[in-house]
């Protein structure tokens, strides 16, 4: 699912051509970004990939803070995966997205975890995970993310 933020710019996955890795293009799924080009929600500029300290080809889904200052992503298959699809996070500082840093455990385990979300007052962390065997939502205060910061 696409994500908007507050100034309009829309995040998303795509396996559009221009991604990075992957020997097939339906296997380079990256998390690419459009800006608004104004405030209708309407135009947007030709969407831009987020490069190599965001993406692997291996991304699954994407969720930016309203703020834009905050992104989880899930990643599939990483060499620092525990299993299955973990979670990543990054910040914005300087004009540009810091390189990802993978989420420990427990948030993390050799299941699949992915569909990471903030709640609105920015509380907690939502995401689902296979830890159980069934694909189940869990939740964990985001306090645990600034200690990923």
């Amino acid at each position: 699912c696409p994500v908007a933020v507050t100034d309009g710019t829309l995040y998303f996955i795509s396996a559009r051509p221009g991604g990075s890795k992957g020997s097939e293009p339906t296997e380079i799924y990256n998390v690419w970004r459009a800006r608004a080009l104004d405030r209708s929600g309407l135009r947007f500029a030709e969407p831009e990939n987020l490069g190599p300290a965001i993406n692997t080809g291996l991304e699954t889904n994407v969720y930016v803070t309203p703020d834009g200052r905050t992104m989880l992503l899930s990643r599939d298959g990483a060499p620092d995966s525990l299993g299955g699809d973990d979670l990543y996070m990054t910040t914005f500082s300087g004009g540009r997205w810091d390189p990802v840093r993978h989420l420990p455990a427990p948030i993390n385990t050799e299941k699949y975890e992915y569909g990471p979300s903030l709640s609105p007052d920015g509380r907690w962390l939502f995401f689902t995970s296979a830890r159980a065997g069934t694909a189940d939502i869990y939740r964990a205060p985001a306090t645990i993310l600034q200690r990923q910061k």
